[in-house]
């Protein structure tokens, strides 16, 4: 059977929407610019879920839905965002096929491309230097994006198999 077109486009649009409600999850943090948000866990999961494509379109759709309703923009975590979009190139090739410790090393290595991209766009944008950038861009999101990294990996093998099993009657993804 062939894959929808028009199936394959709203489950992009679904997960886009998934990670765009996740980042109104927000603990601010009081020592970085930049809050604490679940939507890297919501990212993290739809791309250890999804192909590539989709998981690039569901990342795109969220930077649109961010970029029309202000939540997304060129300041300081605009790194974060090429993070993101870097996460949608790579984890759907690295993370192999159902196995939970494939999934955790692909999506702590994602977290700290995401980390790194974020404190990438601190030194750029935000004129701070490296050893600023790196601490409140990196350093203070690792642990918790470590502990997101093993949220997304231990649910991906539950999800992602009923995932499987509902786009199955639809001729996959």
């Amino acid at each position: 059977m062939r894959r929808s077109n028009t199936f394959r486009l709203a489950v992009s649009a679904l997960f886009a929407a998934v990670i765009y409600l996740c980042s109104f999850v927000v603990i601010p943090l009081p020592f970085s610019p930049v809050p604490v948000t679940a939507h890297t866990l919501a990212l993290t999961l739809a791309c250890l879920i999804l192909p590539r494509r989709e998981s690039v379109w569901a990342v795109i759709g969220y930077l649109l839905a961010g970029l029309a309703t202000g939540t997304v923009g060129f300041g300081l975590a605009v790194g974060y965002d090429v993070g993101f979009l870097l996460t949608a190139l790579f984890v759907p090739v690295l993370r192999g096929e159902g196995k939970f410790g494939r999934y955790l090393a692909v999506s702590v290595l994602a977290a700290l491309v995401t980390d790194l991209c974020g404190a990438a766009g601190m030194l750029l944008v935000g004129g701070m230097d490296l050893s600023a950038a790196l601490l409140s861009g990196f350093a203070v999101f690792l642990p918790g994006d470590l502990c997101k990294a093993f949220a997304a990996a231990s649910a991906a093998v539950p999800v992602g198999k009923a995932f499987r099993r509902l786009c199955a009657g639809r001729g996959g993804l």
